[in-house]
C-alpha cells in the first residue's frame, strides 16, 4: 500500500471517529427498565434525550417517571421508543400512545413543532401527557376525547392556545396548575370542561381566556 493511500485511509478513520464521537456527545439515552435506570438533569444538558418504554403495561408510567424526575428546563424527553412489536403501545412521530391507539400516554417535552392535533382515535388524555412540552403552542383535541382527570397534565407546559371539544365527560381544573404561557382556552359554551371551569374559578380563575364557540 502506497503512503499516499495510507494516508487516505487514516483520514477516513479519522472523520469517521469524530461523526461517531459527535453523534454521542449529541444523544443521551435513557433506558426505561429498572429502578436503577434514572438519569440526571445534568447529564442530559443540551442533549436530545430518546426514553425506551419498557414493553409492559406500567411502561409508561416508568417512562413517565423518569420524564418528571427531569428539569422543565429543557432537559427531556424528544422521542418515545419501543420495542418493534409492542403488545402495549404505539409510537407516531415520537408520541407514545396505547397499542389501539385509544390512549395518548406522553408527548415528548423537547418534540419540536408548535401545533398538535391529537389523533381522532384517542378516548383518553392520561396524566402529565403534555408536561413540560418546551415547544407547544397550540393544541387542538378531538371530539373522540371523553377523559382528561389528570392532575398535572399540562404542568410547566409553553402551550398558549387548547381547544377542546364538548365530548369531554371526565375533567381535572387542576390540570392547568402552573401553565404560565396559556392565553385561550376555545370550547363550547356548554360543556363539562366550560361548567367545570366556572365552578373552580376561586381555586384556579381562568374565565378571562375563555373563548367559546
Amino acid at each position: 500500500m502506497s503512503r499516499f493511500s495510507i494516508r487516505m485511509l487514516f483520514f477516513v478513520l479519522l472523520i469517521y471517529t469524530f461523526l461517531n464521537v459527535q453523534a454521542a456527545i449529541s444523544e443521551e439515552i435513557i433506558t426505561i427498565a429498572n429502578a436503577d435506570g434514572n438519569t440526571s438533569s445534568e447529564v442530559l444538558a443540551d442533549r436530545n434525550v430518546i426514553v425506551y418504554v419498557e414493553d409492559t403495561e406500567e411502561g409508561w408510567i416508568e417512562a413517565a417517571a423518569s420524564y418528571l424526575g427531569l428539569d422543565y428546563d429543557g432537559y427531556s424527553a424528544n422521542e418515545y421508543v419501543i420495542e418493534e412489536n409492542s403488545k402495549y403501545y404505539r409510537t407516531v412521530d415520537g408520541v407514545l400512545y396505547s397499542k389501539d391507539m385509544r390512549v395518548l400516554y406522553l408527548y415528548p417535552a423537547m418534540k419540536e413543532g408548535w401545533y398538535f392535533q391529537v389523533p381522532a382515535t384517542v378516548e383518553i388524555i392520561e396524566e402529565c401527557a403534555f408536561q413540560g412540552s418546551y415547544y407547544l403552542r397550540e393544541l387542538v383535541i378531538p371530539s373522540s376525547v371523553i377523559q382528561m382527570d389528570g392532575d398535572d397534565t399540562f404542568y410547566g407546559s409553553a402551550v398558549e392556545t387548547i381547544h377542546f371539544p364538548k365530548s369531554i365527560i371526565s375533567f381535572n381544573v387542576n390540570m392547568f396548575d402552573y401553565v404560565p404561557q396559556l392565553e385561550k382556552i376555545i370550547l363550547p359554551a356548554e360543556s363539562i370542561v366550560a361548567s367545570e371551569l366556572y365552578a373552580q374559578r376561586e381555586y384556579i380563575d381562568l374565565t378571562s381566556k375563555l373563548y367559546f364557540y
